[in-house]
């Protein structure tokens, strides 16, 4: 006899592992709209200022631009590297997650086992 398979939330196909990331980005989401109301600061950056804020469809993408923006300069911060060190080489960024801090190499490449 033929039955027919009971269709199970895509959320329940996901494994702990993923179910862990999603939760945590979530909440980063969740923290980063904070940071951009002007509620906290976020990993020491003060929260954005008017004219640093840009704006988009949602709150949750304005605050996720606005998190780019202010970062750019991230990468050859940390690295204490100009800014151009990079300019012409392919940077691949391991665990690089949505917020792709490598951009302003003007590079490209970039991987995140959540994608």
């Amino acid at each position: 006899m033929w039955r027919r398979k009971r269709k199970r939330a895509p959320s329940l196909r996901l494994g702990a592992k993923h179910l862990g990331e999603l939760a945590w980005w979530e909440r980063a989401l969740h923290e980063r709209v904070e940071w951009y109301r002007g509620e906290r600061t976020m990993h020491g950056q003060p929260p954005p200022a008017p004219g640093e804020k840009h704006e988009r469809e949602t709150l949750e993408a304005s605050a996720g631009v606005t998190t780019v923006a202010v970062s750019l300069d991230r990468y050859p911060k940390a690295l204490k590297i100009a800014p151009d060190h990079f300019a012409g080489m392919t940077l691949l960024d391991v665990g690089c997650g949505p917020y792709p801090f490598r951009l302003p190499s003007r590079t490209v490449g970039s991987s995140d086992s959540i994608l």
